[in-house]
């Protein structure tokens, strides 16, 4: 089959889709929490960005799996880990607890618009 684009333009809808819901109102039900990136949240779901992108259904992603929220959003799995589970990222110290619950979701959706695709 030839290349169609297809999933170039995929991944950009799919990131413009995520950037949205960062930045929007949490949607009802959903607690946001950067630090819950392996547990759910007392709402059932998983409180981080990977957790969102679920919940607005962004195609492809699985729980507990960063490597598959970075090919659904065009990041390079190392690009992915580190917006995602890389609270250092961010500026903190990722040995204090803590900080993890600092990360909004305001800065995750700076670093995926600033995030080159691959």
């Amino acid at each position: 089959m030839p290349f169609d684009g297809t999933g170039v333009r995929d991944v950009v809808v799919n990131r413009a889709r995520l950037v949205a819901a960062l930045r929007a109102p949490m949607p009802k039900g959903f607690t946001w929490d950067y630090a819950e990136t392996h547990t759910k949240t007392n709402c059932g779901t998983l409180g981080c960005a990977k957790g969102l992108a679920l919940e607005i259904g962004i195609p492809g992603i699985r729980p507990h799996h960063s490597w598959t929220v970075s090919d659904a959003l065009g990041l390079s799995h190392a690009l992915g880990y580190e917006i995602f589970l890389g609270v250092a990222t961010y500026g903190f110290d990722p040995q204090i607890p803590r900080n993890w619950s600092l990360v909004t979701p305001q800065m995750v959706a700076d670093k995926l618009e600033a995030a080159p695709f691959c």
